[in-house]
């Protein structure tokens, strides 16, 4: 048995031996359909037993599990090898050789994390992730990306010695690296995951990253960093909190979305938005509640890279992304326009697109009013911010007729409709999904009740646009740079330097006399780890 992620890795460090794009291209579709044909028929209909170790190594005392499958991890490699596939179709007239590589790098590891069954592999590959993001965002030629990308990296890293100690804090409580809700070291994995998601506080990662890289690379890295925040969430942590958090956490991407102008920048604040509702339903006490999270899991992959996908076309074509700059594409673009308003309602949560099933599953299974009804009013603003994006980019005249530079390629064009097609089957065929995930809802719906509670916000979404319209016209771009982490770094930075200018005077006895005093500080430290540390180990745990 082999973890299926691994057909990516091996094929991302072949591909480093190729040159042309076609040859990257074919090498990208065989590892894909591979991968897809092992999950499908090898995990699926070769019945390989549910939470069974089934690729286990040995490493120092640790026992190293690479291999093992249940509905979930089944379920949503499938979409994230599909989605992948996808995006590598959209790419393939405009990739980059280090795309080709660093993304099927990207997919291994993300589908690789999705089978490991301890949490040793879990942190390596949840790390190879980010530094596989780092490089396909950083551009030695571009002084901007170059520092996004320093950016994505302190804060994902930070999030990752996070995971670290929390591993360690729990080890060294339990005796255990089974991948396991945490018995020690809680706070650290809230804020590792936190990180991950993109939990609001946390979040500036993602649209300083997502909208100032490629939209190639933006439509990849919207499907898989979250994603698997979300997955680790859901084996690490649990609590009513999770429920109330997921709430606030849609509510606040929402309320951030409905202020930007530009097509990648509302979708960013909406991947937060969208998130909450995945983090809700890993907070709901029954099994179908989890599962409805992961449901929007990946639906949120589909429409959301769908979105990306429509993105990209309008500013291959146009050369711009500013809502002010946009207006009446839908006859020259028209589909990418289709492609666009399929995934518009689809996250918005009308009824007979796929987002709709999870949104009213997550619902259904909410015991709180207070989360209930705050998903039910992010739901009504995830319907403005898409009316906004279809009327200002599509549907409105401009004065100056908007001029299409070039089509979206056939390619492009391609990837569109086959995500478009995948999504509406999934729309009208619900119990495909929930027959992957193995369960039973008893949910009917199309029914009268649920076709109403779902078309509500979106209604309301529509019919409030025209009044609102004055409040959410696009304005000036806004700049980046301003929140609180790159105010506190510059601070650090201008600090830490004056400190050490006055500091390093070019005395040698200073110089020994700080040698001597780091030396007594490191035998202290290893005095305490000793004695101390590991005896107290308990106690230690019990406080985190």
């Amino acid at each position: 048995m082999i973890n299926p992620g691994f057909f990516f890795i091996i094929a991302g460090i072949f591909s480093y031996f190729i040159d042309k794009n076609k040859k990257l291209f074919i090498l990208a579709t065989v590892t894909s359909l591979t991968a897809m044909y092992y999950i499908i028929f090898g995990i699926t209909f070769g019945r390989i037993p549910f939470y069974e170790s089934l690729l286990v190594f040995e490493f120092m005392d640790l026992e190293l599990v690479l291999f093992r499958v249940n509905s979930i991890s089944r379920t949503v490699s499938i979409i994230f090898v599909l989605f992948g596939y996808s995006g590598f179709i959209y790419s393939y007239r405009l990739a980059s050789k280090k795309f080709f590589l660093i993304s099927l790098l990207l997919v291994g590891f993300s589908v690789s994390l999705l089978y490991v069954g301890d949490l040793f592999s879990f942190f390596v590959l949840w790390e190879l992730m980010n530094i596989a993001t780092f490089f396909l965002v950083y551009d030695m030629s571009d002084e901007k990306r170059r520092q996004i990308a320093q950016y994505f990296f302190l804060m994902l890293i930070f999030g990752g010695m996070c995971l670290l100690w929390g591993i360690i804090l729990h080890y060294t409580s339990t005796g255990s690296i089974a991948l396991d809700t945490a018995q020690a070291g809680r706070i650290f994995f809230i804020i590792s995951v936190a990180i991950k998601m993109a939990f609001a506080g946390v979040h500036t990662w993602l649209p300083r990253t997502y909208t100032n890289v490629p939209f190639l690379y933006s439509v990849l890295l919207s499907a898989y960093t979250t994603k698997v925040g979300v997955y680790g969430l859901y084996h690490l942590l649990d609590g009513e909190f999770i429920m109330y958090a997921g709430a606030l956490n849609a509510l606040f991407g929402v309320i951030m979305a409905l202020q930007q102008s530009t097509i990648r920048r509302i979708l960013c604040y909406h991947i937060v938005s969208q998130v909450g509702y995945m983090i809700a339903g890993m907070g709901l006490i029954t099994h179908a509640g989890n599962i409805g999270g992961f449901f929007h899991v990946i639906n949120h992959i589909l429409y959301k890279g769908l979105l990306f996908m429509m993105a990209g076309s309008v500013i291959y074509s146009v050369g711009t992304e500013k809502l002010k700059d946009l207006g009446g594409l839908w006859k020259k673009m028209p589909i990418t326009f289709v492609a666009g308003l399929i995934a518009s309602l689809s996250i918005s949560g009308a009824p007979f697109f796929n987002g709709y099933l999870s949104k009213t599953l997550i619902k259904a299974e909410t015991p709180s009013q207070l989360v209930y009804y705050g998903l039910y009013i992010a739901g009504i603003g995830t319907t403005l911010s898409f009316a906004k994006i279809m009327y200002y980019t599509f549907i409105r005249d401009t004065e100056q007729e908007v001029e299409i530079n070039r089509s979206p390629t056939v390619s492009m064009k391609t990837a569109m409709i086959f995500l478009s097609a995948v999504m509406m089957i999934m729309a009208w065929t619900p119990g495909i999904s929930e027959n992957a995930f193995n369960i039973e809802s008893g949910i009917e719906y199309f029914s009268l009740y649920h076709l109403w509670g779902g078309a509500q916000p979106v209604l309301l979404g529509i019919l409030s646009f025209p009044f609102l319209r004055r409040w959410l016209k696009p304005h000036e771009v806004e700049s980046f740079g301003t929140d609180p982490y790159s105010r506190l770094g510059r601070a650090f930075t201008s600090t830490l330097c004056l400190v050490l200018s006055r500091l390093h005077t070019g005395d040698e006895v200073r110089y020994i006399s700080w040698l001597l005093l780091a030396l007594v500080f490191l035998f202290f430290n290893i005095y305490l780890i000793n004695n101390v540390f590991f005896v107290n180990t308990s106690y230690i745990s019990i406080i985190m």
